[in-house]
């Protein structure tokens, strides 16, 4: 089976868990602890529908305007695509408006966003929100 991940990681400031649920009401949102103080953003992805598909095409889109609310945070936007074990990883990295970093579909894409972000992944990129026992 394969696991789908499509959303963002940014560093916790108070206040940005609840601006990220009123913006995007679908997605889920939460604390992260490790390997970093943040928050992080899923959208859902198990029903394949056209308007899913909108909904987060719309969130791809809108997360670069929405970060000029906080200038001061840099989010990484991160899509992951695994099966049988092997990941890949694409995204991109934004700071007040500005793309600065955009990574294609990769197996070493996703610490390189995560870098961007200033969180270090261990050995083999190792990201707990990524395993199927995350509670989102």
């Amino acid at each position: 089976m394969a696991y789908v991940f499509d959303g963002c990681f940014s560093r916790y400031v108070p206040g940005l868990e609840d601006a990220m649920r009123t913006r995007w009401p679908v997605a889920s949102v939460r604390r992260i602890d490790e390997p970093f103080d943040g928050v992080g953003l899923r959208m859902p992805w198990e029903i394949d529908t056209e308007e899913l598909d909108e909904i987060v095409h719309r969130f791809r889109e809108e997360l670069p305007e929405w970060s000029r609310a906080y200038p001061d945070l840099t989010f990484a936007h991160v899509v992951a695509e695994c099966f049988g074990g092997e990941c890949d990883y694409a995204g991109y990295v934004v700071r007040d408006g500005q793309k600065l970093l955009e990574e294609s579909l990769h197996p070493g894409s996703l610490g390189r966003l995560m870098a961007a972000i200033g969180v270090a992944l261990p050995q083999g990129d190792y990201f707990e929100p990524f395993t199927r026992s995350f509670a989102w």
